[in-house]
């Protein structure tokens, strides 16, 4: 997994909001509304993939620093895993399921960096 380069810019919720706001990332992925969790440094509107679930791993990607914050992303990315996985009779290889479980391995990793702990 990649690892992010925190070191050099971890927006607190404050300089998250003098972010430009197409710089600001929010969504709602697979119905679950996520704002707050961090900035853009090309810019939402121009990026060609989905938001949010794409942004988690993704180098232009300022993580937000606020543990509390991805470990909900976290959570609610594991409900509709959960979902999908019930909903499809344990389909693994569905593509929506495969993104959302790339995705929840790069919040843990935010999540981890945050703590200061590898992954």
């Amino acid at each position: 997994m990649w690892q992010y380069q925190m070191e050099l810019f971890r927006p607190s919720l404050d300089e998250l909001a003098q972010l430009k706001e197409s710089q600001q990332i929010g969504g709602a992925p697979h119905g679950v509304p996520i704002a707050g969790i961090g900035g853009c440094t090309s810019g939402q509107a121009i990026c060609p993939y989905n938001p949010i679930l794409s942004c988690y791993g993704c180098r232009k990607f300022m993580p937000i620093h606020d543990i509390q914050m991805h470990s909900k992303v976290l959570a609610d990315f594991r409900g509709v895993a959960r979902f999908f996985h019930d909903s499809s009779r344990g389909d693994a290889a569905s593509p929506a399921y495969l993104q959302l479980e790339r995705t929840i391995a790069e919040v843990q990793t935010v999540v981890a960096e945050l703590e200061g702990t590898p992954s």
